[in-house]
């Protein structure tokens, strides 16, 4: 139900226009492969559609991990 209410959150706040943040343990994590995820994320939801990756572009990153 927590993970439901969750997601029910994420999607309110994208409909608004506003995007999500991730938890500061996440964001601050030295981690080369949570900071891939993490910028993988925040291009996809890039306003400008032009500016998202495409499907083949998110694959090759996560190729690399």
């Amino acid at each position: 139900a927590e993970r439901a209410h969750s997601e029910a959150t994420v999607e309110a706040s994208i409909s608004r226009g506003s995007l999500p943040s991730f938890p500061e343990e996440i964001s601050q994590s030295s981690d080369h492969h949570i900071s891939v995820l993490l910028e993988v994320c925040k291009r996809c939801w890039e306003r400008d559609v032009k500016q998202r990756p495409t499907i083949e572009d998110v694959l090759i990153t996560l190729n690399t991990l």
